[in-house]
């Protein structure tokens, strides 16, 4: 007889909602995309959060009923003067709910993080760092950053209503008070690179 692990039942959860996001959200809608990159679960089970390839994020109701369609979270405002917006369309790697289920939490696969208030989703918080980096990095390094896998993000969590936690691939773990959308702080590092 076999056990089952906490890999095989997340593997099945994300197949299930994979299934039902693709219900919910139609291939062929250009606003919201397609393809399926992360998927986080709320508190209460009630909601099933997607983040697109292109770097949406819809969420949905987990009994999603024929016909009923996802809600596209508003998208962050994008700036010239932002390195980090400017590569908004990166995907999101991870998705998480607070534990109230007050908040949802995105990174993206260049480590950009947005925050947005649940149910009554406005404007997210945008971190105002990326690409490995606590400091918004410069044009001037861009190319070599993007190419690079530096800081790409492993895992996001929340810590307390107000931060959120980042495990990024080279093992650093950070910390990003979203609320008040201080310089985050590198709280530790795990021992291989994840």
């Amino acid at each position: 007889r076999t056990r089952a692990t906490p890999e095989a039942d997340n593997a099945l959860r994300r197949a299930v909602l994979a299934s039902r996001v693709r219900a919910a959200v139609p291939l062929g809608v250009a606003r919201v995309g397609g393809l399926i990159d992360a998927v986080a679960f709320s508190p209460d089970g009630r909601y099933v959060a997607g983040g697109l390839k292109n770097g949406t994020v819809a969420v949905v109701s987990s009994m999603v009923r024929p016909g009923e369609r996802a809600r596209v979270l508003p998208s962050a405002p994008l700036s010239p003067d932002d390195t980090c917006s400017s590569l908004s369309a990166a995907g999101q790697v991870a998705l998480a709910f607070s534990a109230d289920g007050g908040a949802i939490a995105a990174v993206n696969g260049k480590g950009w993080i947005q925050v947005w208030s649940w149910p009554q989703p406005t404007a997210p918080a945008t971190s105002p760092f990326c690409l490995g980096r606590t400091t918004p990095p410069a044009w001037s390094s861009l190319t070599a950053l993007v190419l690079s896998d530096v800081g790409r993000p492993a895992a996001l969590t929340f810590a307390s209503k107000d931060a959120v936690v980042l495990v990024q691939g080279d093992g650093r773990v950070l910390r990003w008070s979203w609320r008040t959308r201080a310089k985050p702080v590198v709280v530790g590092t795990a021992e291989r690179q994840i």
